[in-house]
């Protein structure tokens, strides 16, 4: 009786097609997910290091029931707007701040006249933003235009010279 068996020449074809339409697949679901995650990434890349929380003015700084942030650009991007991450040892709040958005209770500008919101848009430019809240932490994230969200910068806060 004879055995019948492929041959080492078809078997290994076999496992050559097997591994290449594996790559082929493999390569179809990675590269389009890598590329996205690029292009988020990209954006975050050209606007890090823009703007800080300026602690030399004396305008960063919190009281019994408000807390107040200065943020100055310091290298030119466009963004649409600001997540501020307040805490304390009691107390966590989050708050966007949208370019044009309305003032409201929480968020106020420093310019009592000013009714929206206003971020900086050129170099050198900074605004101030009072929050409702005694906090002695900050975080700043930039939300880019594509509402992408990038981390910013965190500082300690210092309470307000009466």
């Amino acid at each position: 009786m004879r055995k019948r068996g492929l041959s080492t020449v078809i078997a290994t074809l076999l496992i050559v097609m097997l591994t290449i339409f594996s790559a082929v697949i493999i390569a179809g679901l990675i590269i389009p997910m890598i590329k996205d995650n690029m292009a988020k990434s990209k954006g975050c890349y050209d606007v890090r290091d823009s703007f800080i929380i300026d602690m030399e003015t004396g305008l960063t700084c919190y009281n019994d029931d408000s807390t107040s942030v200065m943020v100055k650009m310091v290298k030119q991007s466009s963004i649409k707007g600001f997540i501020f991450m307040l805490s304390s040892s009691s107390e966590n709040k989050r708050y966007e701040v949208i370019d044009g958005s309305v003032v409201t209770d929480e968020v106020k500008m420093y310019n009592i006249s000013k009714t929206e919101i206003r971020i900086p848009k050129e170099q050198g430019e900074a605004e101030t933003y009072i929050f409702d809240v005694k906090a002695d932490n900050v975080k700043l994230a930039l939300v880019l235009q594509d509402n992408n969200v990038c981390e910013g910068v965190e500082e300690k806060i210092a309470g307000c010279q009466k």
